[in-house]
């Protein structure tokens, strides 16, 4: 997840640069729009299989009950955060929604996986 999460970060710059693009007026960059949309639908999918591993894991080998921790909690909160970006991404993608909606989305995600993953520090063995 750790990766995953710095690929996320460097989706996130991707996208604060097309914002900053936009907000000043520049014409779209398509090569950074492309960029942003190969690396986003697979990372989507890596997040939600990799907090589905760790639900699991928590489960059959530690024997846990599942969201038991903050760290599972967020983690679910941020997985739904995660699909809400991209379903507003893609929205914005067809023209149909605010691209705003979604950069805010895709930060407030960022931001609560990080907190996630730092609450995830106590429960390594």
């Amino acid at each position: 997840m750790t990766i995953c999460l710095a690929a996320l970060f460097y989706l996130l710059r991707l996208g604060l640069k097309m914002r900053a693009r936009r907000l000043a007026g520049l014409p779209r960059d398509v090569s950074l729009l492309r960029l942003h949309l190969r690396l986003a639908r697979p990372l989507v999918v890596l997040v939600t299989l990799g907090f589905a591993g760790g639900l699991a894991s928590a489960i059959w080998l530690r024997g846990w009950r599942g969201l038991e921790s903050f760290h599972g909690v967020a983690g679910a909160i941020v997985v739904l955060l995660f699909a809400a970006t991209a379903w507003y991404g893609r929205a914005a993608e067809r023209g149909e929604g605010e691209p705003g909606v979604h950069g805010a989305l895709g930060l407030v995600s960022m931001l609560l996986a990080g907190l996630a993953a730092i609450a995830g520090f106590v429960l390594l063995p």
